[in-house]
């Protein structure tokens, strides 16, 4: 298990990776066994284990909201576990009328 060094290390040089739009790095960043989790009512709903259909899960993800990052606000490391405070552009612009569902 990592300790809050090495969380820290990973997530600090994922944001970066993210923010710089380097995207061999952010691949490289994923654990094998990592597992996106997806809720609500989208074609993208459900669990995408593994790093290929994590990679395209949030491929999609990108190209159907034409998600921006703006920023990473904070990273958050715990004893085990850590996280980014990320903001995005999801790019819902939205017309008078139209409603989001």
């Amino acid at each position: 298990m990592a300790d809050r060094e090495d969380t820290a290390r990973v997530l600090r040089g994922y944001a970066a990776a993210w923010l710089a739009s380097e995207l061999e790095k952010v691949w490289a960043s994923y654990h094998d066994d990592i597992e996106p989790h997806y809720v609500g009512e989208s074609p993208l709903v459900g669990i995408h284990g593994g790093r290929d259909a994590a990679f395209a899960a949030l491929g999609q993800a990108s190209v159907r909201t034409s998600r921006k990052l703006i920023a990473v606000e904070d990273v958050l490391v715990g004893d085990s576990l850590g996280a980014l405070i990320a903001v995005q552009d999801l790019g819902a612009h939205l017309t008078i009328g139209q409603g989001v569902g």
